[in-house]
């Protein structure tokens, strides 16, 4: 076993032992061991949103928070890939109607110091129904656009976590406990941000939203949907196939979408989707960092019919 490996199986073990019998979430690893789990300002992720504590140990803010927000905030749990690549299957969504608030600066008399105005969501992984041998993303969104995430890897209580491979990509949480999610959005003023817009990507086959890859069946069509945030506002998307620009959507009030119909004489091709968002300034964000969605078409031949005489 390598030094890394090494240290990931300590490090996790010591978490699961240390949180059994405890009714307060365990204390995830170092921030630094967590470049592939945890996407926010200090990561890459958002320009202006902060991961704070318990799931980052030293977490970094910049800027005053903007504490009018809870209204357009949801938090998402999907369950992903090993990889962190693809989101295998879309979770239930939770704001302010069922638990995510706003906290004031408080002052704490037991340590004597004030707290920091923070967004929280308690996410009770007893009730989540959640499967130890799988991957899951703890997503905040804002109208809709994802601004960042951490991925979890929940461990059975009690019990050492040998149903995979230690990793320090991902956040051990003992399932059966309280994990609050805590973050910090900047009040920004100045609007002139040159910060790329954040982008995901969903389809949509058969009236119901599907992980990639898509299988298409029948005569019909695939709607991709892109939800993008930027601070300045998104002014537009290129949706592309195979490389190549297919459409720009420039009405993100109505939504920002692409639909392509497909036949049997498409059969057995594959296209693979990216898209590009862009503000008002022409900033736009990385079409290599693009979600993709991938979409296979296999129509079934129809059976000639033979009339008898």
């Amino acid at each position: 076993m390598n030094n890394q490996k090494l240290l990931a199986s300590i490090f996790g073990t010591a978490l699961l032992l240390a949180s059994c019998g405890r009714t307060t979430p365990a204390a995830p690893l170092t921030t630094q061991a967590l470049a592939s789990a945890l996407h926010d300002d200090t990561t890459g992720g958002t320009d202006g949103f902060f991961l704070l504590s318990p799931v980052v140990t030293n977490p970094t803010v910049d800027g005053d928070i903007n504490p009018d927000l809870a209204g357009a905030l949801t938090v998402r749990v999907d369950q992903i890939s090993f990889d962190h690549s693809t989101v295998v299957s879309v979770g239930p969504e939770y704001s302010a109607a069922n638990g995510l608030v706003f906290v004031d600066a408080a002052f704490n008399a037991n340590t004597g110091r004030w707290s920091n105005p923070h967004y929280q969501f308690d996410w009770n992984t007893a009730t989540a129904g959640l499967d130890n041998n799988k991957y899951y993303r703890v997503s905040v969104l804002l109208n809709g656009a994802s601004l960042g995430h951490v991925d979890i890897d929940p461990a059975p209580t009690g019990t050492d976590r040998s149903k995979k491979k230690p990793t320090p990509d991902y956040v051990t949480v003992v399932n059966g406990r309280i994990l609050p999610v805590k973050f910090h959005i900047t009040n920004v003023d100045a609007p002139n941000s040159t910060a790329p817009a954040q982008v995901t990507l969903s389809a949509t086959y058969q009236a119901t939203t599907v992980p990639s890859p898509v299988t298409v069946t029948d005569t019909s069509s695939v709607t991709l949907s892109v939800n993008a945030y930027d601070r300045t506002g998104v002014a537009a998307v290129d949706f592309y196939k195979n490389d190549v620009l297919v459409a720009t959507d420039s009405t993100p009030a109505d939504g920002l979408t692409y639909t392509e119909s497909f036949n049997s004489t498409q059969n057995g091709t594959t296209a693979t989707y990216t898209v590009v968002a862009r503000d008002a300034a022409e900033n736009a964000s990385d079409r290599s960092e693009s979600p993709t969605v991938s979409v296979t078409v296999a129509i079934p031949e129809e059976t000639p019919t033979t009339n008898l005489p």
